[in-house]
This record gives C-alpha cells, sequence and structure tokens, in this order.
C-alpha cells in the first residue's frame, strides 16, 4: 500500500525543464504526456517533437498537418488526432515516427476496429 502511494506521489511529481528544440515554431500548440516519462510537443507550425523527460533530450521529429486541436493517446507511442485538412481522423506512430495509413478514418463513414 506505502509502496503504491509512493508511486503516485512520483507520477504527480510537478518538475520543470528547458527544451532547446531546432523546430522553427513560434510557440508551442500543446504538450501532452505519455506514457514511458515521454512528452510529445505540438508546435504552431505542424512540427512535433517527443521529449524523453528522464534523459531530458529530444528523442524523435517530424511533421503532420497545422492546427490540430487534440491528441489522445490510444495506445504506447501511437497518437489518434484530428487533421482539419481533409477530415479525418488519423494514427500518428511514434515508434515509426509516421501516420498509418491503415488506420485513417473517414468523416461521415462507419468503422469497425
Amino acid at each position: 500500500m506505502i509502496q503504491e502511494d509512493l508511486e503516485h506521489k512520483e507520477m504527480l511529481k510537478l518538475i520543470q525543464i528547458k527544451v532547446k528544440s531546432s523546430a522553427q515554431a513560434q510557440q508551442i500548440q500543446s504538450i501532452l504526456p505519455l506514457k514511458q516519462k515521454l512528452a510529445f510537443i505540438y508546435y504552431d507550425n505542424g512540427f512535433y517533437e517527443l521529449y524523453n523527460i528522464k534523459q531530458q533530450v529530444i528523442t524523435q521529429k517530424g511533421q503532420i498537418s497545422q492546427n490540430i486541436r487534440f491528441f489522445l493517446e490510444i495506445y504506447t507511442n501511437v497518437l489518434i488526432f484530428h487533421d482539419p485538412i481533409d477530415f479525418q481522423m488519423k494514427f500518428l506512430d511514434l515508434n515509426m515516427n509516421q501516420i498509418n495509413p491503415k488506420f485513417v478514418l473517414n468523416q461521415g463513414t462507419k468503422q469497425t476496429l
């Protein structure tokens, strides 16, 4: 019981980090904490970076559409997002650093997974 409480406190610990990014962006659009002590940083021009909190380094970089409003981690290192350009729900696989074309959900079509 005490060990579980310590783990929860460790998970909720607030930390301050400084990230030096090479992405040509003016501001951060969103930061999404991920499993395995990672953070997904999405910039205003569509660039994103995967930041390792424990090692304090950027591990991956990429670019997707601009003006994405939300991201959700549905599996470990797999995000789903709504692409405002073609109005599709897409899966971004951070393990391969690319959008998975087999799991693109079109607007208004019935999908079964």
